[in-house]
């Protein structure tokens, strides 16, 4: 009994320092000009933690749910400036646990008008 309940400890303690999950954005193609809709933002969501769930929220109310992934993620035809957030979930975790990580997606158009603004003395 004392050897089946020390396995099991040993187990649970291997289980446990062996889960990690590694989160990053790997590229922000910026809106080609602002009321199109061709932005789009790729993560990816890799480790031992998953499959992930994963929730996005943006602008105006924007959200985007996939559930049961792993590896990379492009969310495209996005039309809206600002900030993205991402809500990256362990699935199969007991505690609910997760992490979060935003990015902004910009203007193209509006950043080329910044460079290109001229000031007269």
């Amino acid at each position: 009994m004392k050897n089946t309940f020390l396995l099991s400890l040993l187990l649970l303690v291997l289980s446990v320092v062996s889960t990690y999950a590694a989160v990053e954005v790997l590229e922000v193609v910026p809106i080609s000009g602002c009321g199109n809709s061709d932005g789009s933002i790729t993560i990816i969501a890799q480790g031992t933690a998953g499959p992930f769930f994963i929730s996005v929220t943006g602008p105006n109310g924007y959200i985007y749910t996939k559930p049961n992934h792993q590896g990379e993620l492009t969310i495209s035809n996005l039309s809206e400036v600002g900030a993205y957030n991402f809500y990256i979930g362990f699935h199969n975790s007991e505690s609910r646990c997760g992490m979060s990580l935003s990015t902004n997606l910009p203007c193209l158009l509006a950043i080329e008008a910044i460079g290109n603004v001229q000031v007269e003395a």
